[in-house]
């Protein structure tokens, strides 16, 4: 991974907004969609891109193995004690009105503590498994790597040829550009799409921008499951055939659609903003909606 610059750096930007994020879908599933289990899946995808990026040595010195598996077995004891803590104190077994002076709060603190030990469990689970799998397809790219019997690979050409061009920093630079040419493109539709989301007013525009946003989601997790000389996951009487990862793909087919379904109910919405205000522009919109406040 020492080519992979952009990847790299992006993977470490990315990784404390994810952790928020998770965050935030925990705090809020109390009274808006969210929960432990979403959380956990958001948080455990945070350490399964780093070590995606970075390999599984680099995360475990921070993520140590005991403590992911720990984590798996504590959620489940958070989530019991929760109900055994209730039954002591007279209530039934996850009865939360008894945890605090009055039923709702009491509810409030139960659930919290509930979805912390649901979220626990799904991260320590879901970490554990993409940690496995990321060690599987770097062994079977290991196997690859012999098989070919030293035959380099396109992407070993391109660097190869790119530092040729000349010496020094400028020869190394060139040669990450142009040997990780799919996350500079990753990295500009991202940037693009995001650009639109925030900067202009239009509904239909934004709706583009976060489509374009979304496929450059797509791409990064479709790079990141080809295995350098890997074919496709068809099973063969070969021991050294390489496979390339289908799990990014298997996701990703599911991301295509969740994203299909999210254009088509926006489109729909600024259909019926359009019948009610006569416009799509939310300046125009804030403006009507001010007016009608007055």
């Amino acid at each position: 991974m020492r080519e992979e610059l952009v990847l790299r750096v992006s993977a470490k930007a990315l990784a404390p907004f994810i952790v928020a994020f998770a965050l935030y879908v925990h705090f809020h599933g109390d009274y808006s969609p969210g929960g432990g289990f979403q959380a956990g899946v958001i948080l455990a995808a945070a350490f399964v891109l780093l070590t995606l990026v970075y390999g599984v040595e680099a995360v475990q010195r921070v993520l140590p193995p005991r403590f992911v598996q720990a984590c798996a077995a504590l959620g489940v004891l958070l989530y019991a004690g929760t109900g055994v803590v209730t039954m002591m104190l007279g209530g039934a077994y996850l009865g939360y009105g008894v945890l605090a002076h009055d039923p709702e709060h009491g509810q409030h603190y139960g659930i919290l503590l509930v979805e912390a030990g649901v979220l626990v469990t799904v991260f320590g689970v879901m970490a554990t498994r993409g940690r496995a799998r990321r060690a599987d397809c770097a062994q079977q790219a290991e196997g690859g790597r012999r098989a070919e019997g030293g035959r380099r690979t396109p992407r070993a050409r391109r660097v190869r040829r790119a530092r040729g061009r000349g010496g020094g920093r400028v020869s190394e630079l060139w040669s990450h550009v142009v040997a990780s040419y799919n996350y500079w493109i990753v990295v500009f539709l991202m940037m693009t799409g995001f650009y639109v989301l925030i900067s202009r007013g239009n509904l239909i525009k934004k709706l583009i921008g976060l489509g374009v946003f979304q496929t450059s989601v797509f791409m990064l997790y479709i790079s990141l499951g080809k295995v350098a000389g890997g074919t496709a996951p068809i099973l063969v009487d070969d021991p050294e055939a390489v496979y390339s990862n289908p799990l990014p793909h298997v996701l990703i087919l599911t991301a295509i659609v969740v994203g299909i379904a999210t254009t088509s109910v926006g489109l729909a919405l600024a259909v019926r903003i359009k019948e009610a205000y006569g416009t799509v522009e939310e300046d125009e919109i804030n403006e009507i909606e001010a007016g009608m406040a007055e």
